[in-house]
């Protein structure tokens, strides 16, 4: 079974934006997002060396939940505008490179991610920090949460999920849906936090069928879940991921079409000169594979 590798890009040039000190080129360009995003997908594609990979990223458009609910993730404050320059810099880099670059109008990275775990005959490992992409964990797909370990992340699978959060995977909209989402601005119900919510899933499942039990449920609580329909119904609609992102097609995220000599370029441009030397490692441990793999299908 091959494996297939999704990273949030998006929130990938947040870490390695704040994992360097500033850094700039002597033209004034900022780089250090550039150096750490690079840094950490070298070493997770040598650590992981998929057979198929994507780095999926958010657009700047108004996407189908800012539509639906305009307060959505309205909360967040602005980034840094060496941060968002360097986004653009580093999606430069990724489509000049054919580094399976990724991105949709109207959806985020983690629908795109979503999409792709439905390709059959393969092992999915997603890498991200979102709680959002934990749903999409199951018997073919792992996360892998960032971390300071010996590997820099921590793998996420069924069993290690349940243990820490005590709910399935497939219930982390419900979940959301009852607790909502400060980081995405999710309302959820009104005086329900994580303990509650993780108590009413244990006793009915899914968000539905708490909703069509709240009268049944005693105290206050009930009365909170039905004067409350709507919030939960919307929250969790928001927080479920759209797995059918149109145009994505995992047949074109193979390791054969990187061309390292235009990545070699641009790392040069922009004076990171530490990059160049770990990025042609990376070639040949997959060039390795490569060869491996063609000689394999002749048999």
């Amino acid at each position: 079974m091959n494996n297939l590798l999704l990273i949030d890009g998006t929130a990938l040039v947040f870490r390695g934006f704040y994992a360097i000190p500033p850094l700039k080129s002597s033209n004034q360009t900022p780089t250090n997002a550039v150096l750490g995003f690079f840094n950490i997908l070298i070493q997770l594609l040598k650590q992981e060396q998929p057979e198929y990979f994507a780095i999926c990223f958010d657009r700047g458009e108004i996407t189908h939940r800012k539509q639906e609910y305009t307060e959505y993730k309205a909360n967040r404050s602005k980034a840094p505008d060496e941060l968002y320059q360097q986004i653009v810099i580093v999606q430069e880099l990724l489509q000049k490179a054919n580094l399976n670059y990724l991105d949709s109008p109207g959806y985020e990275a983690d629908d795109i991610i979503a999409t792709l775990c439905k390709a059959p005959n393969m092992f999915k490992k997603i890498y991200s920090s979102d709680f959002d992409l934990m749903q999409l964990i199951n018997e073919s797909t792992i996360v892998l949460k960032p971390s300071k370990g010996p590997k820099k992340y921590d793998e996420y699978d069924t069993e290690r999920f349940i243990e820490k959060y005590q709910i399935q995977p497939a219930q982390v909209a419900d979940y959301k849906g009852l607790s909502g989402d400060s980081s995405d601005n999710l309302p959820g119900v009104p005086g329900v936090g994580p303990k509650t919510a993780v108590k009413l899933i244990h006793e009915y499942k899914n968000l539905e069928s708490i909703i069509n039990n709240a009268e049944n449920i005693k105290g206050a609580l009930g009365k909170k879940i039905q004067d409350n329909k709507h919030l939960a119904e919307l929250s969790k609609k928001l927080a479920t991921l759209d797995s059918n992102v149109p145009n994505v097609e995992v047949s074109t995220l193979d390791c054969n079409n990187i061309n390292y000599q235009e990545l070699i370029l641009g790392f040069q441009e922009l004076e990171l000169n530490t990059l160049p030397a770990k990025l042609m490692s990376l070639k040949k441990l997959l060039d390795q594979n490569i060869v491996i793999e063609n000689q394999q299908s002749l048999f």
